[in-house]
């Protein structure tokens, strides 16, 4: 079984000091910040980004999630 399709529209953590968006997908703003609340360390900023099926981050998971 692969991965799940890309939802039209979807949501990923991006931690500040770090290069790469969060892995996890999420399908609404409110449970990425709900999740980045829960694990977020002293001193550490996010910002959550909205994205279309077309994320580049997407593709490039499920290419390796295949490969």
């Amino acid at each position: 079984m692969g991965p799940a399709p890309i939802p039209a529209t979807h949501f990923h953590i991006r931690w500040f000091g770090k290069d790469s968006l969060d892995w996890q997908r999420f399908q609404t703003r409110q449970d990425a910040i709900a999740l980045a609340n829960e694990v977020v360390r002293p001193g550490e900023t996010y910002s959550v980004e909205e994205h279309s099926s077309d994320c580049p981050f997407c593709h490039q998971y499920m290419m390796a999630a295949t490969a």
